[in-house]
């Protein structure tokens, strides 16, 4: 999105306020904001001594449990800061979504209360919660770049976001004046959210003027202000290092296009998919790096024909859209669509892995497929075979199904036996708009990955790697 940030003065208080909101917005803490007034956030968390024995500091795992707010007494030992971590718990805030409270420790956790507004100019970006990764402590204290060993972060955050995003970022220098920190987003929550958070997992999700340097900072909860109106009362009550990791995102188990059926995963989005009248299905998505995947956790799925296809997407579904800018492009421009896939099979019952792969009559966003094409690659199947018929005239070695689905044409390439997929999908795709004869300017839309699930057979249904490059 384009930068907004501006219009009105924003404070925060302990810690380098990190202030991220919206799809196109602009952190701004420290000396100034964008297109604003001079911001009067900044300096380092002032909560805790430093500098003190270890008998002074907690040896909790929790972070949260820091004596004084203050992580750590001397980076060098491990008996009272954990894997090198030094540094303030703190709060800050846009100066109306909430009011920072700084040292926030309590009992409850460290906790942000408030309401957000509609404002897209961002001003009223939100608020937030951080800790100092490595900073120096005292009155005088210094934020340096951590180097420890500690690259993921278990977390627990409790309470109701308000229908608002929360984002776990690692900011990328000392001063996140007029800078996005790349982050990992988290859908809306009512009754919390529990997973991992890793370094190597965040990413700018298309935001301006983010970049990774490799060093971090700090690590910062927001709860994202600007684009809903909705009160919030949200802690984070554990927060725990550890050396590598996934990172672990909400699990859904909400009904199709239902607030809890969907998820952004990295520049995807994963999605339980579950058709009408055909019951339920939890999974929990996950990122490492560029890559996704998800985990059904469990199903009911109920009645006759397809039940579900829990998947994960890049570009387009059913008008929603990933935040992949390469998405849609003409397919008569693609030089390539390299994917790579690794799931594992599950046992028994009706189900197929597969791609889904939507081509759309035009450069839009419809609320459905109609008029266009709908390419699958079958990668392996149980019980059950594509739509349409078999053409008997394979392509490189795969069948060719061709038919009808509903209002938009169809063409499947199966080749059974496989767990695994790495290579280019843009001559699928052009074939298949021969096969099927689609005219006029199409355009690729959306590239899926997931099962076809027919019963209630998801014991090892598990996507343990998904990418996609369109160019």
């Amino acid at each position: 999105g384009s930068s907004s940030n501006g219009g009105n003065t924003m404070v925060g208080t302990g810690g380098n306020g990190s202030p991220q909101g919206g799809s196109g917005t602009i952190p701004g803490a420290g000396s100034s904001s964008i297109g604003g007034t001079t911001g009067t956030a900044g300096g380092t968390g002032t909560a805790g001594s430093g500098g003190g024995t270890a008998a002074m500091c907690s040896t909790d795992p929790n972070l949260v449990n820091a004596t004084g707010c203050f992580v750590g007494c001397d980076p060098t030992l491990t008996t009272d800061n954990p894997q090198g971590l030094q540094g303030a718990l703190y709060t800050f805030g846009d100066g109306s979504s909430c009011t920072p409270v700084n040292p926030p420790c309590s009992a409850t956790g460290v906790c942000l209360s408030g309401a957000t507004v509609v404002d897209m100019t961002y001003a009223k970006w939100g608020c937030g919660m951080g800790l100092e990764l490595n900073a120096t402590g005292g009155t005088a204290s210094v934020k340096q770049a951590y180097a420890g060993p500690a690259q993921c972060f278990k977390y627990t955050l409790t309470g109701n976001s308000g229908g608002n995003e929360v984002r776990i970022a690692f900011t990328q220098t000392a001063d996140t004046t007029g800078k996005v920190s790349p982050y990992v987003s988290l859908k809306p929550f009512t009754n919390g959210a529990s997973g991992t958070i890793c370094q190597k997992d965040v990413s700018c999700q298309g935001q301006m003027n983010c970049a990774l340097t490799g060093s971090v900072y700090d690590l910062q909860v927001n709860v994202v202000g600007g684009n809903n109106a909705g009160s919030y009362n949200v802690c984070l009550t554990d927060l725990e290092p550890v050396t590598s990791g996934t990172s672990t995102l909400t699990q859904l188990c909400g009904a199709q296009g239902s607030s809890n059926g969907t998820e952004d995963v990295g520049k995807y989005f994963a999605q339980n998919n579950v058709n009408a009248g055909h019951g339920s299905l939890c999974l929990t998505p996950a990122l490492s790096g560029t890559n996704a995947s998800f985990t059904v956790d469990s199903a009911a799925l109920t009645g006759s024909g397809l039940a579900a296809y829990p998947s994960l997407v890049d570009g387009w579904h059913y008008g929603r859209k990933s935040t992949d800018s390469a998405l849609p492009k003409l397919v008569s421009g693609l030089s390539n669509v390299t994917t790579s896939v690794a799931y594992t099979n599950p046992n028994g019952g009706t189900w197929d892995a597969s791609f889904d792969i939507w081509v759309l009559p035009n450069n839009s966003n419809p609320a459905d497929p109609s008029g266009g094409l709908e390419v699958m690659l079958w990668l392996n199947d149980s019980n059950v075979n594509p739509a349409g018929n078999n053409t008997n005239n394979p392509y490189m070695g795969w069948e060719v199904w061709s038919g009808q689905v509903s209002s938009w044409k169809y063409v499947a390439y199966r080749k059974t036996g496989q767990s695994t997929f790495s290579g280019d999908l843009a001559p699928f795709i052009k074939n298949a708009v021969s096969v099927a004869g689609l005219g006029g300017t199409p355009y690729l839309a959306g590239v899926e990955f997931g099962y076809e699930a027919y019963d209630n057979a998801v014991q090892g249904m598990h996507v343990t790697s998904y990418s996609v490059n369109v160019q």
